[in-house]
């Protein structure tokens, strides 16, 4: 799935964009960039994240009770 988003947001401001694509609520999803989790709290463009970047979005099994 490709998406387009602007890179100044934060991990939290993505999740709610993705929430729709991926089916998950927001607070149900870790993403993964250049193998660490990214907190909510990170800016996209400061973690490094350009056009080119991948990006994983898992299901957050602490989330599932």
């Amino acid at each position: 799935m490709l998406t387009s988003f602007p890179s100044a947001q934060s991990v939290g401001e993505l999740k709610v964009i993705l929430a729709p694509l991926v089916g998950l609520h927001p607070q149900d999803q870790r993403l993964l960039f250049s193998g660490k989790e990214r907190e909510d709290t990170d800016f996209l463009h400061i973690a490094g994240v350009d056009g080119n970047s991948t990006i994983i979005v898992v299901a957050d099994p602490r989330e599932k009770v």
